[in-house]
This record gives structure tokens, C-alpha cells and sequence, in this order.
């Protein structure tokens, strides 16, 4: 599998770099009134309460997030872009930045640095390399069960749009071939990722979507190498190795009608070891009011279910949870946003390591986007 998915990535780089090339020489020969810049960003400003399990400290804590980013049109076909976030460099799951480090100084890094090249005359075709957001389709109110938000995958990415296909309104595919871990003297480590969604209209104002990615994570320890263990959060181990493999599906069906979103997603590790829990759903309803979008969601996942290098970090538990999520999110005049929302978690089963306990994180979020 690392043999073929190296060779895949090498290949369609090797084809996308004269066509982006290409492009980009053509962008001298026309002038447009527009710039060709596009520049944006947001500035976050964090508080966060965790009540924890008892014999545990409880920890409050207040962060920032700022993010700046710009792309550059250089002709109708080509757009490259770059983005530059606060947080840890090596804790990918997160851009924010812990408050009262003895006032050292934040640290900055890139989290995207990519292209985008859409021919002229397949406009329903799109090739994105680098290192860019992922494009994997969601659960409009649980995002990223998963795939965190804020983690940004390695590699190539071709994604395919059309509109009216039948009875059909859109129609989309992914794929993606991500490289996790490159060992110049061993083997790699490789991600493919597949995905279908089909949108159609219902009715004077409905909206039904159902998608689906499937994610193959392959070797884990290539070479025998531990890298990639140090940054796992509770999956199943076999003394120093991962029980379980990770292939999963997750499908998502979701459901807009005026002011209500309804949601619901099946989470299946297809190669979850023997006797290791290997699946997890949830089920959300969001409403917008004149006060603002007051969404709800309940989200319970078996321990292997999700891969925890790359799934989300907002639950107090990382795997093997319970969670209600409840929450209030308003806009404020032009790109402020306020959110309010809980996380209730518990233990799903009562293995190793877990206490029956009932822990709480009570988050307040500003966001100043521009």
C-alpha cells in the first residue's frame, strides 16, 4: 500500500506541477482592475472552564488564535495560498495559544502552504497540493468526529463538482492521497481518503445531503518506527503497538428546512481489532432564531471507532465517550461572532484507565474575522 500510494502522489504531482507552471506563466500576459490578492484572518479570544474527574485538578484556562492568511490569483485557472497561525507547531488539532506561559512569546507557524488549479474547460474539476484544509465532507453541527478542524493534511487532493446531474441538484467526489510520515531511509506512512456527496432539493425551502468519506490509514509503525504512536490519545494498544487498523467509514446524512439543520452520522472502523468497540453516531438539531443559532447534539463513540491522531480535541475524553454538546452562537455587527457552549462527556465502557464519572467543559469564544 505505501508503495502504491508514494508512486500515486509522485505521479499526479509530477503531472499537476507543468500544468500550474504553465498557468502561471500566462498570468503576466493579461491585467484585470481586480487584485489578485485575496487576504483574511481572525483574531479569537478564549475562555475555557473544564470540571474534571475527581482526584484530578480541575483547569481554567484562557487562549488566543490568531490567523492570517492570503492567496493569490495568478489567472482564472491557478490560486495559491498561505496561512499563518499561533499554537504549538507540533500540536497540529489546535491553533490556539495557552495564556500565562511566564509571558514568553508566541509562537508562529504555517499551516497552509498549497495550490488550487481548476482548468478552464473542466471547470467541475479541481487539483489542490500542498499542505491545505481539509476537504472532507461534514456533520454540519459535530464537525469533526473524525477529522479535526483545525488539522490540515499533507499531499494531494482532486475533487469533482457537478450541478443537475438528473434528479439530482449536486453531485461531488473526493479523493485524496495524504502523506503522513516520510522516512528517507525506511518505509512511509500514507493516508487515502474517498468521498462521495449528493445534495437535492425538497420542497419549497428543504435541503437533504448525504455524504460519505472513507479513510484508509495504512502502516502506522513503517519500519518499526514509533513517531507516529507518541501522538495517539487513548486507541487500543497491543503492548507497544496499536490493536486495531484504521479504515473508516463515516456517512452523514443532513437535513435543512428554513430556520432547523437536522443531523445524524455512523462512524465504522472496518478494521478495529477482535473484541476492540469499532463504531460510533451522533445525532444533532441546530435552530436559527432572532437571538441567535442554538444547536444540540449527543455523540457516543467506541474506542477504536475514531483514529486520535487526527480526530477532534474539544471532548474532555478523546475516545471512548458519551458527549452533549449545547450551545448558542450570534453574529455582531460585520465579523464579530460570540459562542457559548458545554460539553458533557462520561465514559461509554468502563475500561482501563476510565473512572464512571460525568466531567464538564464550558467554553466562551469572541471572533473577530477580516
Amino acid at each position: 500500500m505505501n508503495i502504491s500510494a508514494s508512486r500515486l502522489l509522485i505521479a499526479a504531482s509530477v503531472f499537476a506541477a507543468p500544468l500550474f507552471l504553465t498557468s502561471a506563466a500566462t498570468a503576466q500576459q493579461a491585467s484585470t482592475e481586480a487584485s489578485p490578492w485575496d487576504f483574511y484572518g481572525d483574531f479569537r479570544w478564549h475562555v475555557e472552564m473544564n470540571d474534571r474527574a475527581p482526584g484530578t485538578v480541575d483547569h481554567h484556562r484562557e487562549r488566543i488564535r490568531f490567523r492570517a492568511g492570503a492567496n493569490y490569483r495568478f489567472n482564472e485557472e491557478v490560486t495559491a495560498g498561505v496561512r499563518l497561525i499561533t499554537g504549538n507547531p507540533d500540536y497540529p488539532n489546535s491553533s490556539h495559544q495557552d495564556l500565562g506561559r511566564v509571558f514568553d512569546s508566541f509562537q508562529l507557524s504555517l499551516d497552509r502552504l498549497f495550490f488550487h488549479y481548476t482548468p478552464t474547460d473542466m471547470p467541475y474539476f479541481t487539483a489542490t497540493g500542498g499542505k491545505f484544509n481539509n476537504p472532507v465532507f461534514r456533520n454540519p453541527l459535530f464537525a469533526d468526529a473524525v477529522w479535526d478542524l483545525d488539522l490540515q493534511p499533507e499531499g494531494l487532493a482532486l475533487n469533482w463538482k457537478w450541478d443537475d446531474v438528473g434528479e439530482i441538484d449536486r453531485l461531488e467526489f473526493l479523493f485524496a492521497e495524504y502523506a503522513l510520515l516520510e522516512q528517507s531511509n525506511s518505509s512511509d506512512a500514507w493516508t487515502s481518503v474517498a468521498g462521495l456527496r449528493v445534495r437535492k432539493e425538497t420542497g419549497k425551502d428543504g435541503l437533504l445531503e448525504f455524504s460519505s468519506n472513507y479513510t484508509f490509514f495504512g502502516d502506522q509503525t513503517p519500519g518499526g518506527s514509533g513517531v507516529i504512536l507518541a501522538d495517539y490519545r487513548g486507541n487500543a494498544m497491543n503492548g507497544t503497538e496499536l490493536a486495531s487498523d484504521f479504515h473508516i467509514l463515516d456517512k452523514i446524512l443532513a437535513f435543512y428546512t428554513g430556520d432547523l439543520t437536522f443531523s445524524a452520522e455512523m462512524i465504522n472502523n472496518l478494521s478495529a481489532a477482535d473484541g476492540v468497540g469499532d463504531s460510533g453516531f451522533s445525532l444533532g438539531a441546530g435552530m436559527d432564531t432572532d437571538l441567535g443559532k442554538f444547536y444540540y447534539s449527543f455523540t457516543t463513540m467506541e474506542q477504536d471507532a475514531i483514529m486520535t491522531l487526527v480526530s477532534q480535541d474539544d471532548t474532555l475524553l478523546p475516545t471512548n465517550y458519551k458527549t452533549h454538546v449545547v450551545g448558542w452562537r450570534e453574529g455582531f455587527g460585520d465579523g464579530m461572532v460570540v459562542q457559548l457552549y458545554t460539553l458533557i462527556s462520561e465514559p461509554k465502557e468502563m475500561l482501563a484507565g476510565y473512572t464512571d464519572d460525568t466531567v464538564y467543559r464550558i467554553r466562551f469564544d469572541a471572533t473577530f474575522n477580516f
